[in-house]
């Protein structure tokens, strides 16, 4: 019933959600299948070079250069590139930085881009948001291009979602408002009846501007991490639904399943 929802959600008739480190868990899955990855290659051309690599740190700084090329765009107007071939980029970079160029064929480096196509969702995503859909309607928002959401969507079976929305349509990036806005009027619906929900309080407070409501999910993989990401203080205050709420955002939750309850799911 609408009376058990927080008052700052109750016209919410659907949910946009962001993918990396809100849906999936791009760095646990990145850091993991590099040093797999590092592994058989140094057992193939006996070098090993590769097992001494801290794969962390190069899954974290490939992330890093996403953001930047994403925020430089977003300043400058750089020319807009598929996620896919930023990533590609970025890594050919990283190879140097870390001083492992030629260990890898050009096919070996392919295989390595598309790891970001098979990342695997946090383990209260599809429960939490099968839950939701039962009364909202569940839709991806992401700067990832289409061929990428696909695949992610497949390979983590994540078939609660009703639409993908990728700011490969828009040729702009996040958080352009003009995507916000398209995709509300898409869903036939004004901006306060659709929420965004994100780790990236950036992104959130530009949604929040345009009118849509926003939830910050709080992903405990995401403290004190290097982050290009504007740091935000806030003062959090028990909405008493088993949720936050704040000046900043209309919900704060740890989990999707407690942003279910919340909605009264």
């Amino acid at each position: 019933m609408s009376s058990d929802i927080p008052d700052s959600m109750v016209e919410v008739k659907a949910f946009l959600y962001d993918v990396f480190g809100t849906i999936v868990d791009w760095r646990t899955t990145l850091t993991q299948e590099l040093s797999s990855f590092a592994t058989l290659t140094s057992t193939r051309i006996s070098n090993q070079t590769l097992l001494n690599k801290d794969w962390h740190s190069f899954t974290q700084k490939w992330r890093n250069g996403y953001k930047l090329y994403i925020n430089s765009s977003n300043s400058r107007n750089a020319p807009f590139l598929t996620v896919d071939s930023l990533n590609e980029q970025i890594l050919e970079n990283l190879i140097t930085e870390f001083d492992i160029v030629h260990l890898w064929s050009d096919e070996e480096l392919e295989n390595l881009v598309n790891l970001w196509h098979n990342l695997d969702p946090y383990k209260d995503t599809k429960p939490g948001i099968t839950r939701l859909g039962v009364k909202y309607v569940n839709a991806i928002l992401s700067n990832a291009n289409v061929k990428l959401l696909v695949d992610l969507k497949r390979s983590a079976d994540l078939n609660c979602f009703d639409y993908m929305f990728s700011a490969e349509f828009w040729k702009c990036y996040l958080p352009n408002s003009k995507v916000y806005l398209d995709c509300c009027e898409m869903l036939n619906l004004r901006p306060e009846q659709v929420a965004i929900v994100s780790h990236a309080k950036n992104d959130l407070k530009n949604a929040k501007k345009l009118g849509l409501k926003t939830v910050l999910l709080q992903r405990d993989d995401y403290e004190d991490e290097d982050e290009v990401e504007e740091i935000i203080d806030y003062e959090e205050e028990p909405n008493g639904f088993g949720g936050q709420a704040n000046h900043e955002f209309d919900l704060i939750i740890n989990d999707f399943e407690e942003l279910a309850k919340t909605m009264a799911c």
